[in-house]
């Protein structure tokens, strides 16, 4: 019984081995277009801002795009360590045709030696961006360390 099994399956796979060589159709597949200069450009009203943990999570970095459309972008970063809100406020240079990137740290350092903060929780990030025309545009992210 087992024998046969053996020789069933063999002859199924031979089969359909020997059957995919044939196509009778085939799939055009998607061609790829030449990005243009002008699609590089971002086409935001806003400006960009993305964040990422530090892998060692002692860190979070923010790196902004578009800044050519603000006046004024200010960021502030808040947590909480071991119940105690900490925050760290800065600032990015508008007009820049050039991302800028900022790195938070969640702790403090000095004299070249750093103290990272444990137990944090309630991270919270927040971009406040003055537009040309004057619009105040206020981006809340929220993060799990």
């Amino acid at each position: 019984m087992r024998k046969q099994v053996l020789i069933l399956f063999a002859v199924v796979f031979t089969t359909l081995l020997g059957s995919s060589s044939v196509v009778s159709a085939k799939r055009l597949l998607p061609q790829l277009r030449p990005v243009s200069n002008s699609a590089t450009s971002s086409t935001s009203k806003y400006v960009v801002a993305k964040l990422k943990i530090r892998g060692d999570r002692h860190a979070v970095t923010g790196t902004f795009t578009n800044l050519v459309v603000a006046k004024s972008i200010d960021y502030i970063l808040t947590y909480k360590t071991n119940g105690i809100e900490q925050a760290a406020v800065g600032s990015v240079a508008p007009g820049s045709p050039e991302p800028q990137t900022r790195e938070l740290l969640l702790g403090t350092c000095s004299s070249g030696t750093c103290r990272y903060d444990t137990n944090v929780t309630d991270t919270k990030f927040v971009v406040t961006s003055i537009l040309k025309s004057g619009q105040k545009v206020i981006k809340t992210f929220k993060i799990k360390i």
